[in-house]
């Protein structure tokens, strides 16, 4: 995970604020099938990464509540 990012992780654990790192997530994901998660031309997701990130916030509130 990039250094900011572990940061912000930080910050939010500090807080006691739940975060959820969705690097190495989107990372393995684009390793196993080469496509982007990110419109190419600024860092915002494509619709493929929203599908992603949702899923895994998704599982991660079930998690929570059982």
């Amino acid at each position: 995970t990039p250094v900011v990012l572990q940061q912000v992780i930080q910050w939010c654990a500090d807080l006691n604020i739940e975060a959820v790192d969705l690097f190495p997530i989107f990372r393995q994901d684009f390793l196993a099938t080469g496509e982007n998660l990110y419109i190419w031309d600024n860092l915002h997701w494509n619709a493929r990464g929203n599908r992603l990130a949702s899923k895994v916030v998704l599982e991660a509130l079930q998690n929570d509540f059982k």
